[in-house]
């Protein structure tokens, strides 16, 4: 029940991951791989949930959801959501793993390796 999106800012430099739960009534924890590899870390996020799946904002209510900033943590590529939520996590660039690093360039050309060392511009 996890929908996702993943977008690169115009500077290359910080991928935005929309991930929505759409269970109206549990957290579900979710695997996030970028480029084959698990996220790591605490992120920047802005988290939009309500106080229950069929919770609206109206003239009376306008503050029944609002959006709330703040930090999310990955643990080997997984994070929990709230249930019924929307949870939009911004993540810097590079993204450091056991492995290396992934940047932008191995994202949008293959002219890019991985290394112990992080990734590389093949020459």
């Amino acid at each position: 029940m996890i929908d996702s999106l993943a977008t690169l800012d115009a500077s290359k430099s910080r991928i935005t991951l929309a991930l929505v739960n759409r269970d109206p009534a549990s957290a579900i924890a979710c695997d996030v791989r970028i480029s084959g590899h698990p996220v790591d870390g605490s992120h920047q996020a802005t988290v939009l949930e309500g106080p229950h799946a069929d919770a609206y904002n109206d003239v009376d209510q306008p503050d029944t959801i609002t959006p709330r900033a703040t930090k999310v943590e990955f643990r080997s590529g997984r994070v929990v959501l709230p249930s019924h939520s929307l949870t939009m996590c911004h993540i810097e660039l590079p993204v450091h793993h056991a492995e290396g690093e992934v940047n932008a360039g191995r994202m949008l050309s293959g002219d890019w390796h991985l290394s112990t060392t992080g990734w590389h511009k093949r020459s």
